[in-house]
């Protein structure tokens, strides 16, 4: 019986470079795929086929006609069972004319002149592993993706781990199916003559060269392992074992793959004149593989779309604010407390009663519990006036959120190569906690407190980006990690609380403007004058005497002009930015007024965030009307009011 997920259609796509202009299929895909743009970036930039996504073959078609009309090759794929595999080898003859390959039951002839697929693949998972990390490397510091690794380096690459090398050709019509595979030591190193060495690999290596030789039009694919393939990764081997089997299936079924694209565009892809290479791709749905691997250009294919720019890396973050010691505890009602404890320390110094005295004109009186039940209300007072605001702020878009108090949602992205110290990965938050305790003590003291919160991020929408300055904030984030430094003891731990890159976030603030107008309002005199300086033909307009110079009086007529010019473009909004102003030039920090509230949370949505805040509110209330009800009650006794 098939299984549903047999019946699972695949979305397959040749990745792109990291320095193509994605961003418009991005923003098409994300509204009819339903995945996010972070997901949809990874999956289509990269060297090898990748998997973009997996369901039916009526709600994938449209996503396949969107790829294809960016120009962007992807194909519709239901996964068969085999209908044949690579035979291994035993033994080959290189002559003159052909290189015949001797397996267990049969002889495979590659003539001269043939076009092979040649897929060559490491089984170690060594090459996947190190494409994975430099990846992940570039990212964590830099923030851009790292350049494609070439054909060559790949294959330099290849050989210096577990190679295997399969090749598919035709030789005849009546033999249309030919596949070999090529294991290190399985050949007689002795027909490569001058190329042969001690190396298992190098006379691979050297194997393969010949092939080349022998079949200039051949295809060549080194991307086994380097794309997003879930059902065909290659597992990672602890030693150089070939013959592994998992793997070797997996290799298999990666060549049948490449079969099941071809199948996919068989009807569009048909040549006239077909040579024996194209026979076997006819037969064996393998034809429209060509394009992917072939370099030469097709003149029916409309142009590239043009690269954009390499972008720069991100710059080192500021050094983290760490607090220890009386820093760590630095705040108003901690150092009331604290002083109000040293206090009563000295007071009740000999004083055996003092206790007591507090009890009774403390407790007794009600005051005390006056005090706490104030605090309790005052706090329900906050929350709900903070689930009002909330409630009431609408929210803002980023290229249209303007000065004042704001809340806006969006994705967060990194303005610095901030890293996670426990993890190393990507983040625009981190937290770092670390606690102590004494050997005779099982209380834990958190002793300092290390965090990125003066660190600057962006928060990206469909419309754009704004910039977040955390310092100050109330920070909330979903994702805590206990000793995970792996270097905490009996007496010493880690806690640490991280928001990562593309995370989901809610922020409301206060927005203002990153620059002075007047120093902006300079900024564009001065370049206005510097581009005065570079046109002869205008500065020369200022020449009242026509004398051929520019002297000071001129000079300064040409700074008045500028000056009215700049402040003219100023009012009217006439510069480049204009009225598409970038809100770039806003950040979102702390307000400047104490009460208003100022707060960055991962959270799922605004009325999830509002539903937490909520629940702070009626057992708050009971308490201090519970509180209340028992000071007063108290006190009338106190005072033998009843």
């Amino acid at each position: 019986m098939t299984t549903e997920t047999e019946q699972d259609t695949l979305l397959l796509v040749k990745a792109q470079s990291a320095q193509r202009d994605l961003d418009s299929v991005i923003k098409e895909l994300t509204h009819c795929s339903g995945l996010d743009g972070y997901t949809l970036r990874q999956r289509l930039i990269g060297p090898a086929i990748s998997q973009l996504h997996k369901g039916a073959e009526k709600d994938l078609r449209p996503l396949a006609d969107l790829l294809r009309h960016h120009q962007i090759d992807a194909w519709l794929v239901q996964p068969r069972p085999l209908s044949f595999a690579p035979a291994t080898i035993s033994g080959l003859t290189i002559r003159a004319d052909k290189i015949v390959f001797e397996c267990r039951h049969q002889r495979f002839k590659l003539k001269r002149g043939m076009q092979p697929l040649i897929v060559v693949a490491d089984l170690s998972g060594q090459i996947s592993a190190n494409h994975l990390k430099r990846l992940l490397v570039h990212n964590a510091h830099t923030g851009t993706s790292p350049e494609d690794p070439s054909q060559q380096a790949l294959q330099k690459e290849i050989f210096k781990q577990a190679p295997v090398i399969d090749l598919y050709w035709s030789d005849c019509a009546d033999d249309p199916q030919q596949a070999v595979r090529i294991i290190p030591g399985k050949f007689d190193h002795r027909q490569l003559g001058d190329k042969a060495e001690l190396s298992r690999n190098r006379n691979l290596a050297a194997l393969l060269e010949v092939i080349c030789d022998y079949c200039p039009q051949h295809h060549i694919d080194h991307s086994y392992g380097l794309g997003f393939l879930p059902d065909y990764r290659v597992k990672p081997l602890k030693d150089l074992f070939y013959h592994h089997k998992e793997n070797l299936d997996t290799l298999t079924r990666y060549g049948w793959l490449l079969l099941e694209i071809a199948g996919n565009d068989h009807g569009q892809q048909k040549h006239s004149g077909s040579t024996p290479i194209q026979q076997l791709l006819e037969t064996s749905g393998l034809a429209a593989v060509l394009p992917v691997f072939d370099n030469t250009a097709d003149p029916q294919k409309p142009p590239a779309q043009p690269r954009r720019p390499k972008p720069p890396s991100l710059p080192p973050p500021p050094g983290p604010q760490t607090r220890s010691g009386l820093r760590l505890h630095f705040s108003s009602w901690r150092l009331a407390a604290t002083f109000g404890g040293i206090v009563i320390i000295i007071l009740s110094e000999g004083q055996q009663n003092l206790p007591a005295g507090l009890y009774r004109y403390g407790v007794s009186s009600g005051l005390l519990p006056l005090l706490v039940s104030g605090l309790c209300l005052w706090n329900a007072l906050y929350y709900w006036r903070l689930k009002r605001r909330m409630e009431n702020t609408p929210t803002s878009k980023a290229r249209s959120a303007a000065m004042g108090m704001v809340e806006i949602h969006g994705q967060a992205r990194r303005l610095y190569a901030l890293v996670s110290p426990t993890t190393q990965t990507p983040c625009i938050y981190y937290c770092l906690k670390k606690y102590r305790r004494s050997g005779k003590d099982s209380t834990w003291r958190m002793t300092s407190v290390t965090s990125s919160d003066n660190v600057p991020f962006i928060l990206e929408d469909e419309t754009g980006r704004i910039t977040i300055d955390p310092q100050g904030a109330t920070l909330r984030s979903k994702i805590t990690y206990d000793n995970a430094t792996g270097n905490s003891s009996a007496h010493e731990k880690w806690k640490e609380e991280v928001i990562y890159e593309g995370t989901t976030l809610y922020v409301m603030g206060f927005a203002r403007m990153t620059h002075n107008d007047q120093d902006t309002l300079r900024q564009r005199v001065a370049d206005k004058l510097r581009n005065l300086k570079t046109d002869r033909q205008q500065l020369m307009q200022y020449d009242h005497n026509s004398d051929g110079t520019i002297d000071a009086a001129e000079w300064d007529s040409a700074r008045a002009d500028m000056e009215q010019q700049a402040l003219h473009d100023k009012l009217h909004g006439k510069l480049h930015q204009g009225q598409q102003r970038s809100n770039q030039q806003l950040v979102i920090g702390a307000p400047p007024q104490k009460g208003l509230p100022f707060i960055i949370a991962e959270t799922e949505s605004e009325t999830h965030l509002i539903r937490h805040y909520s629940w702070y509110i009626p057992p708050l209330l009971v308490t201090g009307i519970a509180i209340f009800s028992w000071a007063l009650t108290r006190a009338a006794t106190f005072f033998h009011l009843i």
